[in-house]
């Protein structure tokens, strides 16, 4: 079904998945998503929200909502918010949540320097290993062929990515 959900979203065509759930919508497919989707636009609030603490880093809800208010305070964006908690501009934040900004924030610009240089796979790959994502998709499931079948999917959309990279070059 993948290849077929990939097709109609190039185009744009609206689909339903009967019977299972669609590639793009399960939880891993999204967190990867979610990570290139704010690496390539920082001010993406939805993505960021969705993984600021994914996998867990000390950021909770409540470090959130103290972003949230300097954010709206200074009228910033929440990444750079987030920002300039990393840099120790947010007195109101906790020193774990400001520690663990740090690493959020120099990782979103890593990877954003390359993907904004043009590369895809590579940064993207990099990205699942350095955030152990793989390992992290069976340490939260009880049986262990879920655990493969959502590593499998990681698998399959950084192949998604290969596809899209090739067909991005040849045009």
């Amino acid at each position: 079904v993948r290849p077929i959900e990939e097709a109609l979203r190039e185009v744009g065509l609206p689909y339903v998945v009967i019977g299972g759930m669609a590639f793009f919508d399960r939880k891993e497919v999204k967190d990867l998503l979610a990570y290139l989707r704010l690496c390539q636009n920082p001010r993406d609030e939805i993505s960021l929200r969705r993984i600021i603490n994914y996998p867990t880093r000390g950021i909770g809800v409540s470090s959130l909502d103290r972003l949230d208010e300097e954010a709206k305070a200074k009228g910033i964006s929440l990444y750079e918010a987030a920002a300039a908690a990393a840099r120790g501009e947010v007195a109101s934040l906790p020193p774990k949540a400001a520690g663990a900004l740090v690493g959020f924030v120099e990782l979103i610009e890593r990877y954003r320097a390359r993907f904004v240089a043009g590369e895809l796979l590579g940064p993207a790959s990099e990205l699942v290993e350095e955030l152990k994502l793989r390992e992290d998709v069976f340490k939260n499931q009880d049986d262990a062929v879920l655990g493969h079948r959502k590593a499998e999917n990681l698998d399959d959309l950084l192949e998604s990515i290969q596809r899209f990279s090739a067909r991005r070059a040849r045009d």
